[in-house]
């Protein structure tokens, strides 16, 4: 009896291993294939004066696409502010499709005044169209050689982020 009982649970620890090497596999495989239908290097664009070619170069990039009337926009504005705070390497680089007029005193915004990391710009309907922007807000995380990492769509925490972010420090 002792025998069959070694047996099971063998094959039951050798089958949990397996289970879990395939389910790595297919969520790598998944992310990566949802990533396909975004720019996979960062694409030339302009906003007002800044374009692709005003990027810091040797620099991760997290582009933010927001609207100043979105709840969920504010809170993850907040839930970047420490990051901002303690990331230097990383330029973050918030867009809306409204007029910049109308971010000027957006309370987000102000929070990020003296960042010199952080910049904000106006009039980014074209650039949501490049980026493929389908939901506020969404977010596209691009490594120091200007390729895509990561798309977050809806609210986020960055955890993911961060790890990431720790990851190349």
């Amino acid at each position: 009896m002792n025998g069959k009982k070694a047996i099971f649970s063998a094959l039951f620890i050798l089958f949990s291993i397996s289970f879990v090497a395939v389910a790595l596999i297919v969520i790598k495989n998944v992310r990566a294939a949802s990533l396909k239908h975004y720019p996979l290097s960062i694409p030339k664009f302009s906003l007002s004066d800044f374009t692709s070619n005003s990027l810091n170069s040797n620099m991760q990039t997290l582009f933010v696409c927001f609207m100043p009337d979105c709840d969920y926009c504010q809170k993850e504005f907040e839930s970047l502010l420490p990051i901002v705070d303690s990331v230097t390497n990383m330029q973050f680089i918030f867009v809306t499709a409204e007029k910049y007029d109308s971010i000027v005193n957006y309370v987000p915004v102000r929070m990020f005044e003296n960042k010199r990391n952080v910049k904000f710009f106006g009039n980014g309907a074209e650039f949501f169209k490049q980026f493929g922007v389908k939901t506020i807000p969404t977010s596209f995380y691009y490594d120091e050689h200007k390729q895509l990492k990561g798309k977050y769509e809806g609210f986020q925490q960055f955890t993911e982020l961060l790890n990431l972010i720790q990851n190349k420090e």
